[in-house]
């Protein structure tokens, strides 16, 4: 991850993936969270890699376990 990458809270990445913020709690490590402390952070470029890898099995975000 560069320096200069953004970290994406709970919140945006649920607002991009139009669901629940518990949903992508439960999801995270599928998603690919970095975890600090008690935040849960996301890289882009990291989240648009599984998502990726999930469409490539078939899988939809709400597939994801």
């Amino acid at each position: 991850m560069s320096t200069q990458e953004r970290l994406l809270t709970v919140s945006e990445v649920a607002d991009l993936l139009r669901v629940k913020s518990s949903w992508v709690y439960d999801h995270a490590d599928d998603l690919g969270a970095f975890r600090l402390g008690k935040y849960v952070r996301f890289s882009l470029p990291r989240l648009m890699e599984r998502l990726e890898g999930a469409e490539s099995l078939g899988s939809q975000p709400s597939d994801l376990h």
